[in-house]
């Protein structure tokens, strides 16, 4: 996940910049934001201002402010990732430890509502390497723990026909947590046991209707 607390703010003049923290400072101060505010409010003069540095100097670490924005949305998407594979190394049947994730990944989103609209809604993110290697890297490593087959970085698209649950859960842990944030259902997601109850509900019967594949991927 991303650091979205960070330091104290800083304030115009207060510390001595110089190259290399000033992209860091400039992810932080983004991420402040989008930790209250929407991202149509995030702005590079907003940023520059916000960390006491003159507006052209955001060029001279991103391209644009889309850049900075799909950095934190890649590395958010990663610290997902990473944080799905310490679940699966616990004790449990496959399916209990894929909703155990999907419950983890779906109360981040709700939690972060901002973060997951870069995830999940934010349609220029394809253009960025970042977030394409970062959602590639979801996909594989799902693939790998459901099905125990590795897919190589640049190999071809993978097989919907042949790996079809690991996208459906894929679409359904997204979908969860778009639906549960648009307030549908009337679900308090502040409740935990209530939120992971629903989850898993929901997502349990597609995995037990495929636990015969589950099982010989055991």
């Amino acid at each position: 996940m991303a650091d979205i607390s960070g330091p104290s703010r800083p304030t115009s003049g207060s510390r001595a910049y110089h190259k290399g923290n000033v992209a860091e400072d400039l992810r932080k101060a983004a991420e402040r934001m989008l930790a209250t505010e929407p991202l149509e409010r995030i702005t590079i003069r907003r940023l520059t201002k916000e960390i006491g540095v003159a507006p052209a100097n955001f060029y001279n670490h991103f391209d644009s402010l889309d850049e900075l924005l799909f950095r934190i949305a890649a590395g958010s998407l990663n610290a997902a990732v990473d944080r799905a594979m310490e679940i699966w190394r616990g004790p449990g049947a496959k399916a209990d430890l894929l909703v155990s994730s999907a419950i983890d990944f779906i109360r981040f989103c709700l939690r972060n509502g901002e973060l997951m609209r870069l995830m999940l809604r934010w349609p220029r993110h394809a253009r960025y390497d970042e977030c394409r290697a970062a959602s590639s890297r979801s996909l594989g490593e799902i693939v790998r723990f459901i099905y125990g087959e590795n897919i190589e970085p640049g190999s071809p698209p993978v097989d919907n026909d042949r790996y079809g649950m690991a996208f459906g859960y894929i679409a359904l842990s997204y979908g969860f947590a778009l639906i549960l944030a648009s307030g549908r259902f009337g679900i308090d997601v502040e409740d935990e046991a209530e939120l992971s109850r629903f989850v898993r509900n929901g997502i349990l019967p597609f995995l037990d209707g495929s636990a015969a594949a589950l099982s010989r991927a055991s």
